[in-house]
C-alpha cells in the first residue's frame, strides 16, 4: 500500500472529526478520494449525505469496501485514477452539478489535486476538505507577507482555513510528519468576475518565477514594460515598489493584473 502514498487512518475520532468539518447536510453528495479501509467512508455515511462517491485506484481494496459498505444505497465506489478521472470528465455524470470533496489524500497529490479540482471541465465543488501534511496546509492557508502559489489558487476560489492538526501516531504506516484537515469552503468564482483567469494565474506564474528577485524586476523582464509604467502601476495598487512575490495579498495581485 505504501507505494501509492498511502497512511491509513487508524482513529475513529479523527474520522467524524473530518466528517465534521464538512458540514455535511441529507442534500450533500460527496466524492470521497482515496477511501482506503473506508475509516472516513464509515464517518460520512453517519452524517447521513444524499451519496459517496468514493474514487479508489488500489483493486486490492475495492473487494475491502464493497464488502464494508456494499450493502449501503447512498455508497457506491469506482475503481480508477482521480487525476484521469477528472481530466477526462468521467465523473460529471454522477457527481452532478453540486457536492462536496472529503479525502485522507496521499501527501505528494495535494497541490495537484487542488488545482484540477478548482480548475477542471466539472462544475466546481461547493468545498475541499483534505487531510494533508501539516506543513502543507498551513502554507495553503498563509497570510502576507509569506503568500505562495498555492495559497493565492486556493484562496482565490473560496475561504480557506485550518480546521485541526493530527498526530501521526493516528496513521498506519505511520507517516514521518504530521497531519492537518485544510477546508476550502465557499467555492465560487465570485473573485473572477472582473478578473481574467488565465490571465491572473499567468501573472502570478511570472511574479513567482524568481522569488528572491522583486516582483517588479520580474515583471519587467517578462512583460517588456518600462520601469517607470511598472511603478505607476505599483503605486496605483498602494504597493511597495520594493515588494516580492511573497509579499503581496490576493486584492495586490487583483490590482496589478486589472492594471497591467
Amino acid at each position: 500500500m505504501k507505494k501509492l502514498g498511502q497512511h491509513f487512518l487508524t482513529s475513529k475520532n479523527i474520522a467524524e472529526r473530518i466528517a465534521g468539518a464538512a458540514d455535511i447536510s441529507s442534500r450533500d453528495t460527496i466524492l470521497e478520494i482515496g477511501p482506503g479501509k473506508g475509516a472516513l467512508t464509515r464517518a460520512l455515511l453517519e452524517k447521513n449525505p444524499k451519496k459517496i462517491i468514493a474514487v479508489e485506484k488500489d483493486t486490492r481494496l475495492i473487494p475491502v469496501l464493497q464488502a464494508l459498505f456494499g450493502d449501503k444505497k447512498k455508497f457506491s465506489v469506482i475503481e480508477g485514477d482521480i487525476r484521469e478521472l477528472v481530466q477526462k470528465n468521467q465523473l460529471k455524470k454522477q457527481l452532478g452539478t453540486s457536492y462536496k470533496v472529503v479525502a485522507n489524500i496521499p501527501y505528494y497529490l495535494t497541490s495537484y489535486l487542488i488545482r484540477i479540482l478548482l480548475e477542471n471541465g466539472l462544475t466546481k465543488p461547493k468545498s475541499i476538505v483534505f487531510m494533508v501534511q501539516k506543513e502543507v496546509a498551513f502554507r495553503i492557508a498563509q497570510k502576507p507577507p509569506h503568500m505562495n502559489l498555492l495559497a493565492l489558487s486556493a484562496q482565490s476560489a473560496g475561504d480557506v482555513r485550518v480546521a485541526f492538526t493530527v498526530p501521526k501516531k493516528y496513521f498506519s504506516p505511520k507517516p514521518k510528519v504530521d497531519s492537518a484537515v485544510i477546508v476550502i469552503d465557499n467555492i465560487s468564482q465570485k473573485f473572477f468576475t472582473r478578473v481574467d483567469k488565465k490571465k491572473f494565474f499567468a501573472l502570478l506564474h511570472v511574479g513567482f518565477s524568481s522569488k528572491r528577485k522583486m516582483l517588479a524586476s520580474n515583471l519587467i523582464k517578462k512583460y517588456s514594460i518600462p520601469r517607470s509604467e511598472i511603478e505607476h502601476v505599483f503605486r496605483a495598487c498602494a504597493i511597495d515598489t520594493k515588494a516580492r512575490a511573497e509579499n503581496l495579498s490576493l486584492k495586490d495581485w487583483k490590482c496589478i493584473c486589472a492594471e497591467i
